[in-house]
């Protein structure tokens, strides 16, 4: 027998017809506008990577020097048939291995059936988040027990500004949470069940989600640490060393996985310094306060999102709101269930959680900022916050039922005017380096005669085919090599009255505005206006 966590297994009425009402209006969120936020600089390597192009490719053909039209850009954006789908792989793997290949495998057919079209390739995101739905419940009932607390996880998840939003993203994220979510619950189910099966379902569901995410890995040492936790007590003597069943089947389960996922796990330690440049960013520390202020901000993001900014005071006192609700969860979460509940919602924070904040610390960087690479922990604050809930509307007390329904009403209004003013947005604080291209693309496509001027060097060649997106078929874009101290300003036909440079050094720019005898206006994001005067000296 189970412990029971409490939580009454019988729902009103009233709570059946609320949830599938929720269940469609987020299904509608992930549908409505699916194109209208930029397609920014991550997927357009989503696209490099299912069209068997690569960023060597881009830079060596479209940075050169040559003035070419928005358009040229998207030719890398496109299927082509003498490029297959397994050299789509191979490119993957040597130039981008920290990104497994599933998704893009998938993302490979979808746009052979259904087109490359912003919203077809974002479509997959949306359908692979429906998957959330019903793997948030089977978990629910594995851990919970009760049909309730899975009904109230469906309902916040369902409105979660958060999960919305990166179900519209081109990328892999809402596949991994599908998959996360299906590998726990499965196993929950194989140590309840104890059967061949179960463990395979489990070995297949955490092999699928390692090929979806390289971080399912930190989620396995959650696992790892939850099952020798929960095992019935055994013999540490070295002449009788003896496993609990579960253990050993975990580890069996574990090591096979491990197994299948060698062939991947070579292109990562053959091209590690690939892996090491491109993920790079991640090892460069933010200041402490601002480090504190985006981890608030992004823990909150699971119920709320306006895109508002760290530097907004007027924004702290929901996010902190939000930050004490979810810490309450989790303490009465412990206090409320037995070991093997509240240790599987700990684990599946904490493994992730402290394996990323910790190197930040000690080496410094910003991983622990990253939101995408935060989802277990979103999953289980979720987890935690539904059941807070789920008591609180089970309980015999009054009082316990109606703050139970005052804080999940408040929420999901929350939540859904959330995503109400997100899914009107042409921009959003998850599109990064590319978030001002909608602002800087009407300034570029309303003046006459324009030219963007950019060259090679770090993000630049993701954020100009995200601009190209965006851009009037008149505008003409003039790419450099990676600008370094000896290349000098090129030459710019007459006919260019008005020339936008994004991101150049400040060494560059000064020697833009002595050659061409103007002013550079900041109209963006290191985006820079320079309007030139008739005449020109050679």
């Amino acid at each position: 027998m189970r412990r029971s966590t409490g939580i009454r297994r019988l729902q009103p009425a009233w709570f059946k017809v609320a949830l599938v009402g929720l269940l469609i209006m987020g299904i509608i969120f992930r549908f409505v506008n699916l194109d209208k936020k930029v397609y920014w600089h991550d997927e357009v390597y989503t696209s490099l990577r299912i069209t068997a192009h690569t960023r060597s490719e881009l830079v060596e053909r479209a940075f050169n020097g040559n003035i070419i039209a928005p358009a040229d850009l998207q030719e890398y954006q496109q299927l082509d048939s003498n490029r297959d789908f397994w050299l789509a792989m191979y490119l993957a793997g040597i130039e981008d291995a920290q990104h497994p290949p599933l998704y893009y495998a998938i993302a490979r057919w979808w746009v052979q059936v259904f087109g490359n079209s912003i919203s077809a390739i974002r479509s997959l995101s949306v359908f692979s988040s429906l998957l959330v739905f019903p793997c948030l419940y089977w978990l629910c009932l594995e851990l919970f027990e009760s049909r309730l607390v899975g009904g109230v996880a469906i309902a916040l998840v369902a409105v979660s500004p958060f999960q919305v939003l990166f179900a519209q993203e081109a990328r892999e994220y809402s596949l991994w949470a599908a998959t996360l979510l299906f590998c726990s619950a499965a196993l929950l189910y194989a140590i309840r069940r104890q059967t061949k099966t179960a463990w395979v379902v489990y070995g297949v569901s955490l092999i699928v989600s390692l090929y979806t995410f390289l971080f399912t890995g930190l989620v396995a040492i959650g696992h790892s640490i939850y099952v020798l936790a929960i095992s019935p007590s055994y013999s540490l003597s070295l002449t009788d060393f003896r496993f609990h069943k579960t253990i050993v089947s975990y580890i069996v389960t574990s090591v096979i996985a491990l197994i299948v996922l060698a062939p991947w796990l070579y292109f990562i330690f053959t091209y590690i310094e690939i892996v090491r440049a491109t993920s790079g960013w991640s090892s460069i520390s933010l200041p402490p306060l601002i480090t504190l202020q985006l981890s608030a901000f992004n823990f909150s993001r699971s119920f709320v999102d306006f895109d508002l900014k760290i530097d907004d005071p007027g924004a702290y006192g929901l996010v902190i709101s939000i930050l004490l609700l979810q810490i309450y969860s989790l303490y009465f979460l412990c206090s409320h269930t037995s070991l093997k509940v509240w240790l599987f919602v700990l684990t599946l924070i904490g493994s992730t959680a402290l394996i990323l904040a910790i190197p930040d610390l000690i080496i410094g960087g910003q991983r622990f900022t990253v939101t995408r690479y935060l989802i277990p922990c979103f999953l289980g604050l979720q987890l935690s916050t539904a059941y807070l809930i789920a008591a609180w509307l089970s309980s015999i007390h009054t009082f316990w039922r109606k703050m139970g329904m005052a804080i999940a009403t408040l929420l999901i209004a929350i939540g859904i005017l959330s995503c109400v003013v997100s899914s009107q947005a042409e921009t959003w604080w998850s599109k990064v380096v590319s978030y001002d291209n909608p602002k800087i693309a009407k300034i570029i496509n309303a003046s006459e005669n324009s030219i963007v001027v950019s060259d090679a060097f770090a993000t630049n060649p993701g954020n100009v085919v995200s601009l190209s997106y965006l851009l009037n078929e008149n505008v003409r874009l003039l790419l450099l090599p990676e600008v370094g101290s000896s290349l000098t300003v090129p030459d710019i036909p007459e006919q260019f009255s008005n020339i936008f440079i994004l991101n150049l050094p400040e060494h560059y720019l000064n020697q833009f505005q002595e050659k061409y005898r103007s002013n550079l206006t900041l109209i963006g994001e290191k985006t820079w206006h320079l309007s030139r005067p008739v005449e020109v000296e050679g």
